[in-house]
């Protein structure tokens, strides 16, 4: 009898043609045997559809092979039905008592059957990247859940997974906001060289200061050469340490930091580093000094460069002034995790940095880095649009803010609930929390059902509604399983036959959930789980309205408890344990 012990169930039965193939004499050299879930479930549950390409080479007819392969499978009592049909295609149909023993299986599963990996890594996915002083806005989202869907896959894989905020605060933009500060309070003693005192324990601008100052002087710098070059200046003697510089940049850089939290914390999401660009400021001096002793950088025009492809520009690691760039504290970020046992690191970054990362994977690797088992991966990730098909905007059309992103979600999440009338007789504190969830369902739904690397539309109100592909609407369902549950009492059990189609369908289902995350294992692809979880969520739903537990009894009952149990659990765990989204006990 088929077992799931360690192989699902699709890789048995392709075992089984493969065995079958060998008995009869046709199982060729090189030739991969390949079974597939049927496209017609009246017919079969799965098919065999490779007698047209043996036929090919055996100069058989494929009906010849597919007809001695069926006679053959025949005898296996895990199949109910085994057939032929049309150019060589074999049929598949198991057997009731197979069925339920695998979904009892994979129901003994904590991890529902994910294959375990054989060596456990220690793995960085480094996401996120907001930048001080500057607002949160919809690619910081991207990143963000995407980023944290990797995190949570890799750990049902085994693996040890970090998250790493990469916080952008070294950068031109910290010299543009310290000029600005000065410009508006020259009398602050972050500016007196000679100050010898305590600076001041309370930052001298608010979070709101920081979103008028920075955007002012990032302008400013566009058309004034002077205040361009001040500010590189004041970036320039930030990293090499000017005590007032440094003790300014710790109040906005905080105040920043904490509303980054805040935000994140909002989605779900809390990072196991907070590590900014700043944290890596004083292995860079020796790094350069190494690259450049070894000529693998060298000097051009003033800058420190590092020749990177036969068609890539060079990497700059510094400017003509000394300052440093992304480079160099992505360059000392890949040095410090080589150094902490760090196997394999993964950037979730907007697809447009894929040449900057490109020129500093290749940097670490010339520079002997980066070890040559270890992994670096680059996941871009597309843009995030409006209904006319360009960079979704806020209200007064410049880059949509994070905070206002979810806000759209919560005020559309809201307005759907009160339509459907969903919660409406719960209190107004559990309606809010309900409604905070369903808009953060839908954000990530509606993110990670579409190919990361790929632009899509994001529309408010299609996302937060209960019905069709979306968040809200798998929410529902599980929902409504948790509540036959707590109206039935009792657990459910695997005794009984005479499956109902409608419990068939939703087993098998079920039992693709290990294959499908075999796949994710390799690919790496949130969609491919969102896609089969919105598959478990429809046949869910035909189960639960063809099926009517309370009214069953005896053993047909106690099955289609054990059958929601097994949902719910699949629902839950492929809903919030891999995409993060968090699910409320009740609507």
């Amino acid at each position: 009898m088929i077992t799931l012990s360690s192989e699902v169930i699709s890789e048995v039965l392709r075992a089984k043609i493969t065995d079958a193939l060998s008995a009869l004499g046709f199982l060729i050299q090189d030739y991969g045997v390949e079974v597939v879930v049927s496209g017609r479930p009246d017919l079969a549950d799965y098919q065999w559809n490779g007698a047209l390409a043996l036929a090919k080479q055996l100069q058989k007819s494929p009906q010849e092979i597919a007809v001695q392969v069926v006679e053959f499978l025949q005898k296996d009592t895990d199949f109910s039905e085994v057939s032929s049909a049309g150019p060589g295609f074999v049929n598949l149909r198991l057997s009731e008592s197979v069925v339920m023993r695998a979904a009892e299986q994979l129901a003994e599963s904590d991890r529902l059957l994910a294959p375990l990996a054989q060596k456990k890594k220690k793995i960085a996915v480094d996401y996120g990247g907001p930048n001080v002083a500057k607002p949160l806005h919809v690619g910081h989202m991207r990143s963000a859940v995407i980023g944290n869907s990797l995190i949570r896959l890799m750990q049902l894989l085994g693996h040890e997974v970090l998250g790493d905020v990469h916080q952008g605060d070294w950068g031109t933009q910290m010299g543009m906001v310290i000029i600005g500060i000065q410009r508006e309070q020259p009398d602050l003693p972050y500016f007196d060289e000679l100050f010898a005192g305590e600076y001041p324990t309370e930052s001298p601008v608010t979070l709101e200061d920081l979103g008028r100052i920075y955007p002012f002087e990032s302008g400013l710098a566009k058309t004034d050469p002077e205040a361009k070059a001040a500010a590189l200046k004041a970036t320039l003697e930030l990293q090499q340490g000017r005590r007032g510089y440094l003790a300014l940049w710790g109040q906005f850089a905080k105040i920043s930091l904490a509303d980054a939290k805040r935000q994140y914390e909002r989605l779900g999401i809390i990072f196991d580093y907070w590590h900014g660009e700043s944290y890596y400021n004083d292995m860079i001096p020796g790094i350069v000094k190494d690259l450049l002793d070894r000529r693998i950088a060298k000097q051009d025009n003033g800058a420190t460069i590092i020749p990177v492809g036969e068609d890539s520009p060079p990497l700059i690691l510094l400017k003509s002034d000394g300052a440093y760039l992304y480079a160099t504290t992505d360059i000392a970020t890949i040095v410090d995790r080589t150094k902490n046992g760090f196997d394999e690191s993964h950037y979730v970054v907007d697809k447009r940095q894929g040449l900057h990362f490109e020129q500093v994977f290749d940097a670490g690797r010339q520079a002997g880095y980066v070890p040559e088992d270890q992994v670096l991966t680059f996941h871009g990730f597309g843009t995030l649009n409006g209904e006319d098909g360009k960079p979704f905007k806020s209200r007064d059309g410049g880059v949509m803010r994070l905070e206002e992103l979810i806000d759209t979600l919560l005020a559309a999440a809201k307005e759907t609930m009160q339509r459907a009338g969903v919660a409406k007789d719960y209190s107004e504190e559990e309606q809010q929390e309900i409604a905070e969830k369903v808009a953060v369902a839908a954000l990530k739904f509606g993110d990670l059902s579409s190919d990361k690397k790929s632009d899509y539309k994001f529309d408010p109100a299609r996302f937060a509604s209960f019905e069709g592909k979306t968040g809200p609407s798998i929410l529902y369902t599980i929902v409504r399983l948790r509540a036959v549950l707590r109206k039935a009492g009792v657990a459910g059990a695997w005794v009984g036959s005479n499956l109902a189609e409608s419990e068939r369908a939703l087993l098998l289902v079920l039992l693709a959930t290990p294959k499908v995350l075999a796949e994710v294992a390799v690919t790496l692809t949130p969609h491919t789980v969102a896609d089969h979880l919105f598959s478990v969520a429809q046949a869910a739903n035909r189960f639960y309205e063809q099926c009517r537990i309370m009214q069953a009894a005896g053993d047909e009952q106690v099955r289609w408890i054990a059958v929601t149990e097994l949902t719910e659990r699949v629902l839950v765990q492929l809903a919030n344990g891999v995409l993060g989204m968090p699910v409320p006990s009740r609507m």
